[in-house]
Order: C-alpha cells, then sequence, then structure tokens
C-alpha cells in the first residue's frame, strides 16, 4: 500500500522508521520497511 500510494503521488522519497533491531535482521523477517525498500518506486530514508 505504501509503494502504491508513492507511485501514484509521484513521490521523489519515501521517509519511514524501523524498529531499530538493524535491517539485516528485518530482511530475515520479511518486515514491511524491507518489503517497501524491495518494491518502492523511490529512494527509501529509513530512520531507526
Amino acid at each position: 500500500m505504501i509503494c502504491d500510494v508513492a507511485d501514484e503521488l509521484n513521490a521523489d522519497l519515501i521517509v519511514m522508521g524501523c524498529r531499530g533491531v538493524g535491517l539485516i535482521e528485518d530482511i530475515q523477517a520479511e518486515s514491511v520497511t524491507t518489503r517497501v525498500i524491495n518494491l518502492s518506486p523511490c529512494p527509501v530514508l529509513i530512520i531507526p
């Protein structure tokens, strides 16, 4: 849903937070943050 909205709005950047455990652990858990990074139509800024 996040990536769809970013695409509809022609967003230049998505800014989102993560749980703070690190993206390596998030990749294993298939988190929302990881999915957005992989599917986003624009750059993603992750705030720990």
